[in-house]
């Protein structure tokens, strides 16, 4: 399937999206801020990230910001997961270059179905 980076400082949201996206059988790493996905998506080789946005040392929104700005990232689909839930989080999100934009709570079962929806365009980006 696909390899996904997971950043979500909060241990209980991190651990159900990686139960349920390692059923659906994708290959996942898991980081707990910012500055760790920034950095572990620089080093490369991922399909998706899934940020939250509230995190420590960089934000989601910072990490959206710089992969767009970096010439091997600009392309990276994008999945926000947060609890920033106004309307002006989703549009600021989305403005930022995220590709979708989750709320929390969110359903197991939307979140597979908005993976597998980003991991199609990513393969198939016609």
């Amino acid at each position: 399937m696909a390899r996904i980076l997971i950043a979500d400082d909060d241990e209980d949201i991190r651990l159900l999206i990686v139960m349920r996206l390692r059923r659906d059988g994708h290959d996942l790493e898991a980081v707990t801020d910012g500055q760790a996905a920034w950095e572990a998506l620089r080093a490369g080789g991922f399909d998706l990230a899934i940020l939250d946005n509230s995190m420590p040392a960089l934000t989601g929104l910072e990490v959206v910001e710089r992969c767009r700005a970096e010439p091997g990232l600009a392309g990276l689909r994008i999945l926000m997961v947060t609890a920033l839930a106004q309307e002006q989080d989703v549009e600021g999100g989305l403005a930022a270059g995220a590709d979708r934009y989750m709320t929390k709570p969110f359903g197991l079962g939307d979140l597979s179905r908005e993976v597998g929806e980003l991991v199609s365009r990513q393969a198939d980006p016609a």
